[in-house]
């Protein structure tokens, strides 16, 4: 249960307990959070308000249980060269951190945000597969507290369990497993909370369990990621396809307007529908497993991929319009682009083309057959069509056509700024 931490397959989304948590390719979207919203900020939407709908929440939560159960199941024992003293520069950037520090970060971050979504569950109403000692957590957000200390302790990681919230008597030492044995421990109980939550918000406002389901999904495609396994829950090809990327994009269709932006949605269905189309070709194309090309290319790709979910997560949980990300090369670029116009117009233009071409052939019959000009004028004129109100027309015709060009020539440079795309497949 490395990595992604729920059984392989799909199942549809649960309405009760006692269900395995659906893969992403079967949600159905009905859901909801119930509680308060999450902790820690929400959206800033155009006008300035704060979204801190329970939707928002949920995909903040799901987001961060797929991050939160990467980070621990795939951290490996402590290095001899890591760093115990204080740091050079008193705030490490984010990406300076170590490994640890940002396992450390993600679990508290999990924690916190369950407890201010709803989602900080009742311990006792998990379905744990795997057996837990004797424990006085009563509470998920603890008990995920409390199991991280014990997996990275056992991986030789020492003096965490202040920083993780937890009391001396709650870090007892004289309790000592395996690594296995933990880490073993932690994956069953992830797959029972997430469980958990998704029973939960099957029961309040449609969308809201979709809003857990895709947060969860699109950081499942790094963090559950294992880049050299041929299949099976953590290869390209389960995570980005086998029907999975089409039912993210389906989630970003569902969810667009009511939490996430058209622009942002539209942009991260681009960025995904590339990466699907990389997996296919992976898949397609093949790489032995001991193929040192192989692997070293695969574990450059992966590294790309993180890029592009860092990209993800900024639209989907940054506090920002996604426009005003854009590389104004970019606005500049795709505003040249006559295609839009064309695009969106095209059946106008052809009516437009057939109707001038069609009085163009009224006229020269008129004027060839010698009916003055005087004749189709008045014509014109008696249908109300004056120079008046055709240049009326064509206003409001170009403000609609300036308006929706626009509009593509945004979602164009957001396209640009948040899609990072992947590596080019070599031939072997």
């Amino acid at each position: 249960m490395s990595g992604q931490g729920s059984p392989q397959g799909t199942t549809p989304e649960p309405s009760g307990s006692g269900h395995a948590p659906p893969n992403v390719t079967g949600s159905s979207g009905t859901g909801g959070s119930a509680g308060s919203p999450a902790a820690g900020g929400g959206r800033a939407t155009r006008d300035g308000q704060v979204n801190n709908s329970p939707k928002y929440a949920a995909l903040r939560v799901g987001w961060m249980m797929a991050e939160a159960r990467g980070n621990l199941l795939r951290l490996g024992e402590r290095p001899d060269d890591e760093l115990e003293g204080f740091p050079s520069l008193p705030l490490d950037a984010a990406d300076e951190r170590t490994k640890s520090e940002h396992t450390i970060e993600v679990v508290k971050v999990l924690a916190t945000l369950a407890g201010g979504s709803g989602l900080d569950l009742a311990a006792s109403t998990l379905t744990i597969p795997t057996k837990l000692p004797a424990t006085s957590e009563t509470k998920a957000s603890g008990l995920l507290r409390l199991l991280a200390w014990r997996h990275l302790r056992a991986l030789g990681w020492k003096r965490l369990g202040p920083t993780l919230g937890l009391s001396e008597g709650e870090a007892d030492d004289s309790l000592r497993l395996s690594a296995e044995k933990t880490k073993k421990q932690l994956a069953g109980f992830l797959w029972a909370w997430d469980e958990a939550i998704q029973d939960t918000l099957a029961a309040e406002e449609f969308g809201t369990s979709s809003s857990y389901q895709l947060g969860r999904g699109l950081a499942e495609t790094y963090w559950a990621l294992d880049p050299d396994a041929r299949s099976g829950p953590e290869s390209w090809e389960k995570l980005l396809c086998n029907g999975r990327a089409t039912a993210l994009g389906l989630l970003l269709d569902r969810l667009s307007l009511t939490v996430l932006p058209p622009v942002s949605a539209a942009a991260i269905k681009f960025a995904l529908e590339k990466w699907e189309g990389f997996a296919k070709d992976l898949s397609r194309l093949g790489w032995a497993a001991g193929d040192e090309v192989g692997r070293a290319f695969r574990s450059k790709a992966r590294e790309d991929l993180g890029l592009q979910v860092k990209k993800w997560k900024d639209l989907l949980l940054m506090a920002a319009d996604s426009t005003d990300f854009a590389d104004p090369g970019n606005i500049a670029k795709a505003s040249r682009s006559s295609r839009h116009i064309f695009a969106f117009y095209l059946p106008e233009i052809v009516v437009g083309a057939v109707a001038s071409g069609a009085l163009g052939v009224c006229l020269y019959y008129l004027v060839s057959s010698g009916t003055s000009y005087q004749a189709p004028l008045s014509a014109l004129s008696g249908l109300g069509l004056t120079g008046t109100v055709g240049v009326g027309i064509i206003k409001s015709f170009s403000q609609g056509v300036t308006n929706r060009v626009h509009a593509a020539t945004d979602l164009d440079a957001v396209k640009d700024a948040f899609t990072w795309p992947p590596p080019p497949i070599p031939k072997r």
